[in-house]
């Protein structure tokens, strides 16, 4: 490329004319082939073993946060828990259910847990740990008896356990499932399970009190306060 500077010096017969002449031309046309660098060559060569072993947890350890499983294990005197050992262990169960005092009603009602539920935090939960290093499976069931007080029994009562949700002290989801029992005051039913092949770590399941369920026939409830126990059992293997 040519670029013309014209400077008009002096009088009308005086004139010169200077040039400038410049030449831009692109870096890549000025330069010459580039020769690639030779690939260095391998001189020798050698190994480091890396090697990992594992063993069976064995336990006990505390309840985690509902809220928050990957904070690791809380110490709360208020929230023990239930000092299990083994490699596949119930670490912790909420341990009162509360429905509360409320007016005798003649028509068949259904009440929902109250605050006064033990909690931790706003949840209650069910946490089970397999850190047996085969995850064959396992299942969580719950029963219990009809509520009563004293001998009063508090006829065709039902208590519904919902299936909550199931979260890992990991983050990820380890194929462990919830299922809702309808009826726990009686067989029960199993809450929370993992098939073979899953449920590995720490799997909780949380739930709030009002998401629990207890329905009363009408006519069946005397002025008293009405109480019964809820019985889990952690098997070893999904089936019965």
């Amino acid at each position: 490329m040519q670029v013309q500077l014209c400077v008009q010096k002096g009088g009308p017969n005086m004139f010169k004319k200077t040039q400038l002449f410049g030449v831009i031309a692109a870096a890549g046309l000025l330069m010459g082939p580039v020769i690639g660098a030779k690939a260095a060559g391998d001189v020798g060569t050698a190994t480091t073993q890396v090697t990992a072993g594992f063993i069976a947890g064995q336990g006990p350890t505390n309840p985690v946060d509902p809220a928050n499983p990957g904070g690791g294990p809380i110490t709360d005197p208020s929230h023990p828990g239930t000092g299990a050992t083994g490699a596949l262990r119930l670490n912790y169960v909420s341990k009162l259910i509360s429905f509360g005092t409320q007016p005798i009603n003649s028509a068949t009602t259904k009440r929902v847990g109250t605050s006064g539920s033990d909690m931790i935090g706003t949840y209650q939960s069910a946490q089970v740990a397999d850190e047996r290093g085969t995850n064959a499976g396992w299942a969580l069931k719950v029963s219990g008896t009809p509520l009563k007080s004293g001998t009063d029994e508090l006829a065709g009562a039902t208590l519904k356990l919902p299936a909550g949700q199931v979260v890992t002290e990991s983050g990820i989801d380890n194929g462990a499932v919830a299922s809702e029992v309808s009826n726990a005051l009686g067989t029960g039913g199993t809450l929370l399970s993992a098939a073979g092949g899953k449920g590995g770590g720490l799997t909780v399941d949380r739930w709030t009190p009002a998401q629990t369920e207890l329905t009363i026939i009408g006519g069946t409830a005397k002025a008293a306060d009405y109480s019964t126990n809820l019985t889990w059992t952690l098997q070893d293997s999904p089936t019965s």
